[in-house]
């Protein structure tokens, strides 16, 4: 069979198959923990502390370095309205106590014996805001909940963690400060995580290659930027104590009270394009009814404005580094398409001059130092806003045990798609037709390393989707030409 060669050829991690059971049914369960517990779901008894009044009717769950939840909530007596208000947030200082807890899943029903239940971990998040209209005699509320760290986009911080000279304090112990402290909104837990064999290790001995693993010692301050972006400014230029890589910050919603992740990020050199150990699994496309795939979306451009391969001048109280020409951003030279090099003219034109920081701590090598993690940070932040090289939407029948992002999925693990080209009748010698595909798998499309830039759960109408926003490491953008095009 054409099917199992080309599955053959792309398989890494387990194959995705169809959940079992003869009869399947997905549920949502939403508990309000300041409304008493009370707790709203699917089906006739939706609500018991309500007198079964109010139902979901409707529930959008979707993460990549943040967390956001839609649920639409029909309320036949308008008394879950208290409820939602006394979970919201009305101060600043209690962003990080109004929380609502999330659980979803399939139930199954099967002969002789069901096979069992599947369900989602638990998730917290913040009720965020609320939109009701009543409509034909009853409530329809549209809930909002996301992950704490998004209310910090409201405000800003005016401290300074450590001083310039014997005070000084280490970037760890900063961003411990920053997100565990004070100002609000405030987390549980701050960790640093990598993936090692395929698997997120976290823990103290992962971290920045200046005072491995503490990072570098100076006067840090926030210039009444909000937390998220001032840590951001605070990690960016300074390289993980692994092969030079960089950090992303992301937010762990499995962790009641929150806590923010910097995941050291695994690929984003040109030469390890490919990571088996990533791999979550399989899927095939076009591979008949034991397939989960429901619709494959790719999209295909080139955008080079995230590459950095071209320079701005750095400003003239910069320490001149004779590894970077006139003091400009040479892109990451180790990979020809993302150096100033290897692609000339292309990118944005950036200056990236090094911080006091660097400046203090690295001397001439200021420059050089903070150009290495700048540039690969660029392309990072360039995958999450752009639709650059090869990307895709792949929408699966509802996987409520698909990794979470405190398994490290976002921009951590891949999938590999095996691609079946559609089959049609073709000319043969005789008057019968051969009903084939030639060939059977198709080569750009049939890849192990896709990467997971986004994941969706969506349950509406009695069905169950998630769909999966993902990323190919491109020709000539971010891996050697020749890699996936021929």
């Amino acid at each position: 069979m054409p099917l199992v060669g080309c599955t053959t050829n792309y398989k890494c991690g387990p194959l995705k198959t169809v959940h079992p059971g003869h009869t399947l049914s997905p549920w949502v369960r939403c508990t309000f923990g300041d409304g008493g517990g009370s707790m709203i779901t699917v089906g006739n008894e939706s609500s018991p502390s309500l007198d079964n009044s109010a139902v979901i009717k409707s529930f959008n769950y979707g993460f990549s370095s943040g967390v956001e939840c839609k649920i639409t909530i029909h309320d036949t007596m308008g008394s879950s309205l208290s409820i939602f208000l006394n979970n919201m947030m009305r101060t600043f200082k209690d962003s990080s106590d109004r929380v609502v807890e999330f659980e979803w899943g399939w139930t199954n029903a099967g002969c002789h014996t069901p096979p069992p239940a599947m369900k989602s971990n638990k998730h917290w998040l913040m009720l965020k805001g609320l939109e009701t209209n009543y409509v034909q005699g009853k409530f329809i509320h549209e809930i909002i909940a996301s992950d704490v760290l998004t209310t910090s986009l409201q405000g800003g911080v005016e401290e300074i963690y450590g001083e310039d000279s014997k005070n000084s304090i280490f970037l760890k112990d900063a961003l411990k400060k920053l997100f565990l402290e004070k100002p609000n909104p405030i987390v549980k837990e701050i960790k640093y995580c990598r993936m090692e064999d395929g698997k997120l290790v976290c823990g103290d001995h992962i971290g920045f290659k200046e005072n491995n693993p503490k990072g570098p010692k100076h006067c840090f301050r926030g210039n009444s930027a909000n937390k998220l972006e001032t840590a951001k400014k605070w990690i960016s230029g300074w390289v993980t104590n692994n092969k030079d890589k960089i950090f992303e910050m992301q937010y762990d919603d499995t962790k009641k009270g929150g806590a923010v992740m910097l995941l050291e990020q695994p690929t984003l050199d040109c030469t390890e394009s490919s990571v088996p150990s990533l791999c979550i699994g399989t899927y095939i496309v076009n591979g008949g009814e034991d397939s989960p795939v429901i619709e494959f979306n790719p999209r295909i451009k080139w955008d080079f404005g995230p590459v950095g391969a071209n320079g701005g001048n750095v400003p003239s109280h910069t320490v001149q580094d004779s590894g970077s020409p006139q003091n400009k951003s040479m892109g990451v030279e180790k990979c020809p398409g993302q150096s100033r090099k290897g692609n000339p003219g292309a990118g944005q034109v950036i200056s990236t001059p090094p911080t006091n920081a660097h400046t203090d701590i690295l001397g001439p090598k200021a420059t050089s130092t903070n150009n290495v993690a700048n540039s690969k940070q660029l392309l990072l932040d360039g995958i999450h806003i752009m639709d650059s090289g090869i990307m895709a939407d792949m929408t699966i029948v509802g996987d409520p045990r698909f990794p979470t992002k405190a398994e490290g999925v976002i921009n951590g693990k891949t999938v590999s798609i095996a691609f079946v080209n559609p089959f049609h009748l073709l000319p043969s010698s005789d008057n019968c037709g051969d009903w084939l595909a030639r060939p059977s798998c198709n080569s750009i499309l049939s890849q192990k390393d896709w990467f997971i830039l986004k994941v969706n759960h969506r349950i509406e109408g009695g069905t169950y989707t998630t769909i999966l926003s993902l990323r190919l490491t491109s020709d000539g953008l971010d891996a050697p030409e020749g890699t996936h095009i021929k």
